[in-house]
């Protein structure tokens, strides 16, 4: 598999990832959130600060597991880069070593197979990464049914 495949099939992993946990469950919590911000408008004898507290009160929940999802894409997006960064490190590091052993052909099949392995590393950690999103949403979830 090259770098490309491996760089498409973790996007793709991640996409899927992210329609999932819209799916069975961010969208349920938007649901709520909707209809709590309205039985807020519902009370006519409450002021527009109230209102308006009442409504970020409703919308917090939803906020808070869009920041989780957020903040663990920029966390794996991160830990890829600086994997990747590394590699680009250490071929220069023993092309400097060793400068009669290394041509560009070998330095890029040394990079494919590290960044490779950057992709894979971060293709391993996607589930643990659904399921804390996935408890994030269920933990909201729970807070809106007490």
């Amino acid at each position: 598999m090259s770098l490309d495949e491996v760089q498409e099939r973790v996007s793709s992993r991640i996409n899927n990832m992210v329609n999932t946990l819209e799916k069975q469950g961010l969208r349920a919590l938007q649901a709520h959130s909707y209809r709590c911000s309205a039985q807020c408008c519902d009370d006519l004898t409450s002021s527009s600060s109230s209102l308006q507290n009442c409504v970020n009160k409703c919308q917090r929940p939803v906020q808070e597991v869009s920041q989780t999802l957020e903040s663990e894409v920029q966390d794996l997006q991160r830990r890829l880069t600086r994997c990747m960064q590394d590699c680009e490190d250490k071929i220069r590091d023993e092309a400097r070593d060793k400068p009669s052993a290394f041509n560009q052909s070998l330095m890029e099949s040394q990079m494919q197979k590290c960044g490779i392995g950057c992709y894979n590393t971060c293709f391993d950690r996607l589930p643990s990464i659904q399921s804390r999103i996935q408890t994030a949403i269920t933990s909201q979830l729970n807070s809106f049914q007490q």
